[in-house]
């Protein structure tokens, strides 16, 4: 007969995954549309609230999107080609500050939901800006209203003002609250307009150390990949290795592949190189580097020894295989609803990694039947047939520690139904899948993950459930905790709850 609980419990997961697609499709939706995101929005002037939140009415507002874009692009080029003639035909007013107090004064009595920029207070700021970036920055943070004109205006003016008058122009505006902002404009006219290594350094002489660091950690974001060799000239004599990397990731394979070619010149300091090579970003770089030779990323990340080498294929399976399993077929749920079988999904697997196939075969069959032992434990079992039961036991158990972290927790038994619970040497193993499942589990379940343990039936698992609930549950519910110990039978486990291990 069905179990109650357990029926619950599956609703519950699976309610939870469905509330997390939904949520993160409201997230995607935004930006594809060429509009902020929820969390973009919260940065931007004049939002407020439900970030992330979305009504029906949206939903279907949504299939409209492409005309209400449209007509916004229509509104930004009227407004900005006004801003371009009140710049160039203005009487520029002798004082720049109660001119814009005035045009921000008027312009703050439109509702914040109808307020678009205005041309005027652009074509101002822009003025006081090429005379007097300092003063203009200091005047923008002396009071809430003039803050909150700059939020909706800086992003043109500055925009402008480096296209016309070059990116030295901001030097001076680099510090304050909107510092910031100067410095993305400056990097991004630096690397636009084609500046080399020596004029870029040039700037650092004229700058506090503070202000040249804002604009220095804006270089790797704006530059655009035709300006890399000054990008990487700058990194180089600055020592700064995370920019390299950065740049060098945010241009994907592209990005990879040139700084591939920059490690490899014979004439780059020996130290410098050892900084990118040595640092964390750069073994995740090369893990997560699918279009890279097997060999080449296992050299790369020092696996010369086999052992060593071993290690890292089957860190390198489970990168490749997650990217292939995202980005392709749904494999996995053709494999929970019976389209395919364990043997097809690694034998498609297979195809779409041939150096891994050939060359560490186990690693690619280990790293999928952690994939899909979550989707039917009975099932991906088969991926192990042919294996001696101490092999195969010993890779269910690190499938059975490492996955089920947001599963029905029957699916989780189900999967260690298959371990032999007599074995000594996998009994430690075996305790620590419970201890890592047990915490995100009670988390999410709350009472029904308790009741769950409690009614699980007698034998080992039941004693490893219920020590794990017991010492996730103590600091914050004693009477609990000393209940669940209570119910305790298996006397190592008491043991070690008394020594507090």
């Amino acid at each position: 007969m069905t179990n109650p609980r357990r029926v619950l419990i599956t609703c519950l997961t699976h309610g939870t995954a469905l509330a997390a697609g939904w949520f993160a499709w409201s997230h995607w939706r935004a930006p594809a549309e060429g509009k902020p995101g929820p969390l973009e929005a919260a940065a931007m002037p004049g939002a407020a609230g439900k970030a992330g939140e979305l009504s029906a009415d949206e939903v279907l507002a949504s299939f409209n999107a492409p005309a209400e874009q449209n007509k916004d692009l229509k509104a930004e080029v009227e407004q900005n080609r006004e801003f371009d003639r009140l710049v160039a035909t203005m009487e520029v007013p002798a004082d720049l500050a109660a001119a814009l107090s005035k045009e921000i004064g008027d312009w703050l009595l439109d509702g914040k939901d109808q307020r678009k920029p205005s041309p005027m207070i652009m074509a101002l700021l822009y003025h006081w800006t090429i005379r007097d970036p300092v003063g203009m920055m200091k005047w923008a943070e002396s009071d809430g209203a003039t803050q909150e004109a700059m939020m909706w205006h800086s992003f043109q003016v500055f925009d402008k003002v480096v296209k016309d008058k070059g990116p030295g122009v901001l030097a001076g505006g680099l510090g304050g609250a909107f510092g910031s902002f100067a410095a993305h404009f400056m990097a991004q006219g630096l690397g636009g307009q084609g500046a080399d290594a020596a004029q870029v350094l040039a700037l650092k002489d004229t700058l506090p150390e503070d202000q040249w660091r804002r604009l220095r950690g804006q270089f790797e974001r704006t530059w655009p990949f035709q300006q890399k060799d000054t990008l990487a000239a700058v990194a180089i004599a600055e020592q700064q290795p995370e920019m390299l990397l950065e740049f060098a990731k945010k241009n994907g394979a592209e990005g990879m592949k040139w700084l591939r070619g920059l490690l490899a010149d014979q004439s780059l300091d020996a130290g410098f190189k050892g900084q990118v090579t040595g640092s964390t970003m750069w073994q995740d770089f090369v893990r997560s580097g699918t279009t890279m030779p097997l060999d080449e990323r296992v050299k790369l990340l020092g696996g010369d020894e086999q052992a060593q080498a071993r290690d890292l294929y089957g860190q390198l399976a489970e990168k490749d295989l997650s990217a292939i399993l995202k980005n392709g077929r749904d494999w996995r749920h053709a494999f929970r609803h019976g389209e395919a079988d364990a043997a097809e999904v690694l034998a498609a697997m297979a195809k779409e990694l041939p150096e891994l196939a050939g060359r560490a075969p186990e690693a690619l069959r280990n790293r999928l039947f952690l994939e899909l032992v979550e989707e039917d434990p009975e099932r991906a079992m088969t991926l192990l047939e042919g294996l001696p039961e101490a092999e195969k036991a010993q890779v269910a158990m690190q499938a059975a520690a490492r996955a089920f972290r947001n599963i029905d927790p029957n699916q989780f038994m189900a999967a260690l139904g298959k371990i032999p619970a007599d074995t000594p040497e996998l009994r430690d193993a075996r305790l620590e899948a419970w201890s890592h499942n047990t915490p995100r589990n009670h988390e999410r379940l709350g009472e029904d993950y308790i009741a769950w343990v409690r009614e699980l039936p007698p034998g080992l698992d039941r004693e490893m459930a219920l020590f794990s609930l017991a010492k996730t549950v103590q600091a914050r519910d004693r009477a609990l905790a000393t209940g669940l110990r209570g119910e305790l039978t298996d006397a190592s486990l008491k043991k070690r709850m008394e020594e507090g291990r």
